[in-house]
């Protein structure tokens, strides 16, 4: 968390491309955990019906359990790709350790704290100018969003690294 440099990425957990992102940055975090730190934000495009419930159970893990079940979550879902079901998603949930009940109730709540945690996301990625997932923003701490260098889509590890390394 007091890494200098931070990767935040706009996400969909449907999108094969987040997904491949994910795996990269999981190994760019576990060689350089002193200078990067990756933020997940959600930005589930509108064809991926089932991008915005996982994207809401998503926010519920996190808020429930914090950022290791957050992304222990995360890995569930990318390695399950066409089989996110509501039953399917709580089943996740509850393997990383959230209440399901809880999270059941998010699922159903529009105007609930996770599902408003993922429009904010989504206004934001718009406002930034994301148009399609992953997109990705890399910057020193402090410097604002505008002004961070965009990565659209997913790289390989020696570009990434690459850039994390120019920042």
């Amino acid at each position: 968390p007091k890494a200098p440099v931070t990767m935040m990425v706009f996400g969909d957990f449907q999108c094969p491309f987040s997904s491949r992102l994910v795996k990269t940055l999981k190994l760019l975090v576990k060689d350089q955990p002193r200078k990067v730190k990756v933020v997940w934000r959600d930005f589930p495009l509108a064809f991926h019906k089932e991008a915005k419930p996982a994207a809401v159970v998503g926010q519920e893990v996190f808020l429930q359990k914090g950022s290791s079940a957050f992304w222990a979550f995360t890995e569930l879902v990318f390695a399950n790709p066409r089989g996110l079901s509501e039953a399917a998603l709580l089943t996740f949930a509850g393997q990383v350790g959230a209440e399901v009940a809880k999270v059941r109730l998010a699922l159903g709540q529009a105007q609930g704290r996770a599902s408003k945690a993922v429009e904010r996301d989504m206004k934001d990625g718009a406002a930034a100018g994301v148009k399609g997932t992953p997109a990705s923003f890399l910057f020193r701490d402090g410097t604002p969003l505008r002004n961070a260098k965009q990565l659209p889509g997913a790289r390989q590890y020696p570009d990434l690294k690459a850039e994390v390394d120019g920042i």
